[in-house]
């Protein structure tokens, strides 16, 4: 009985949640929710808030802790703050946390995420977050050095960038079409 615990009148109550009585001596009894007795300590009761707590988020000894994040604890559940700089939560599981290196080699999150690194008729690679040419496929060339356009220059056939940039065609005796 807990309003007679061990004795007449000695009542068991405890912060945030129920007391128990078992063999004469309070005890914890349930906590209240968002609440748990993490340190195993009568006296405070269910001393740990739970709910938004970044050591004992949701339960007691349950740290929130995020790759390439900055965690927060809210409604008992580690969620992403924020991500590291050059890192994004592509895939918004935060259980992984910001798992995708956006300044990092990846064609398809190059920048940003879902930012897929494209090139025409070239070999595209990701730099620091930017879409850049690695190699011009044969036959063309990046003559105005802009990888938005890639290898824009087919220099099989424009007579103005014969063979390399900015070498014109000029066969003697004859036009150039």
């Amino acid at each position: 009985d807990v309003t007679n615990c061990g004795g007449c009148k000695i009542n068991c109550a405890i912060a945030h949640g129920a007391a128990s009585c078992a063999a004469g001596t309070c005890g914890v009894g349930t906590c209240a929710a968002n609440f748990a007795d993490c340190n195993k300590i009568y006296v405070d009761g269910c001393e740990t808030e739970t709910d938004n707590n970044l050591a004992n988020c949701g339960a007691c000894n349950h740290a929130c802790q995020l790759a390439n994040a900055v965690p927060s604890c809210a409604s008992s559940t580690c969620v992403i703050a924020q991500c590291n700089a050059g890192y994004d939560d592509c895939n918004k599981t935060a259980g992984d946390g910001c798992e995708v290196n956006t300044l990092g080699t990846d064609l398809t999150n190059c920048g940003s995420c879902n930012t897929v690194c494209r090139t025409a008729h070239a070999t595209p690679r990701c730099t620091g977050g930017a879409c850049k040419i690695a190699q011009c496929d044969a036959g063309f060339a990046d003559c105005n050095k802009d990888p938005i356009d890639g290898c824009e220059i087919d220099l099989n056939n424009d007579p103005t960038h014969c063979g390399a940039c900015a070498t014109a065609c000029s066969p003697a005796h004859a036009t150039t079409d």
